[in-house]
């Protein structure tokens, strides 16, 4: 073989290379939408039906790194009189065959408003979404451990969802149209200093949109609030 033919199979053979490693990226099923600049916006309301906010997410990049796919996402909440509440980035990954949810995502931003400018150690393990979902189906846990050191103390807040089951296949009508959609219940332990809380939620996810609807329960299974996907914009 000559230096040119072995130049052109060097350079197919690193081609091929990158292109495999893209495909193990995009095995598995993003739930969420691909379209950069795609943005959800949810209405919330509370346990009486009554306007509580509203969260928007905006689809604002797509990267790749090795054989994980990142999905870059700007969120954005508003309390019911319109007022900012909190602005900041999340992500969400595709990662062999399973769409990993930033467990970011699950917790008030609000309640560690106080403790910004404290020095903070967090560790977590993302929940995910297989490619294929199935009635039936378990699926894997995640947490977030957050350790603030104030001072002369530490407090840990700690948060992790569990007992995550699908439990139908199920149309859902809402504002924003008609979703086919997979029914997902689980529950959330939230440590704090001052007391565990253990609730537990039904979420509707469409593989298309993500997130349809969510519904959370206090202890004793009574619905506290849900939010609603009303509007798709492109």
């Amino acid at each position: 073989m000559n230096r040119i033919s072995k130049l052109s199979a060097s350079l197919v053979l690193i081609f091929m290379i990158s292109i495999s490693g893209q495909l193990a990226a995009q095995d598995c099923q993003a739930y969420f939408p691909t379209e950069i600049g795609t943005e959800l916006t949810y209405e919330m309301f509370n346990k009486k039906d009554k306007p509580d906010g509203t969260m928007v997410q905006k689809l604002s990049s797509i990267e790749s790194s090795g054989d994980t796919t990142i999905f870059n996402i700007h969120q954005k909440v508003f309390d019911k009189k319109d007022d900012l509440l909190y602005e900041g980035d999340i992500q969400f990954k595709c990662h062999g065959n399973k769409f990993y949810l930033d467990m970011n995502s699950f917790i008030n931003p609000e309640q560690f408003k106080a403790y910004e400018n404290m020095e903070m150690e967090m560790s977590m393990d993302d929940i995910s979404l297989p490619e294929e979902l199935a009635v039936g189906m378990k699926l894997d846990e995640g947490y977030i451990n957050m350790k603030i050191n104030a001072q002369m103390m530490s407090m840990n807040f700690n948060t992790r969802i569990f007992n995550r089951k699908v439990e139908a296949k199920e149309t859902l009508n809402t504002p924003a149209g008609s979703f086919e959609t997979y029914k997902i219940s689980s529950s959330t332990e939230s440590k704090t200093p001052m007391m565990t809380v253990t609730t537990s939620s039904t979420t509707w996810y469409s593989e298309e949109y993500g997130m349809i609807k969510s519904e959370n329960y206090d202890k004793k299974g009574k619905l506290e609030s849900y939010s609603v996907l009303t509007k798709i914009e492109k």
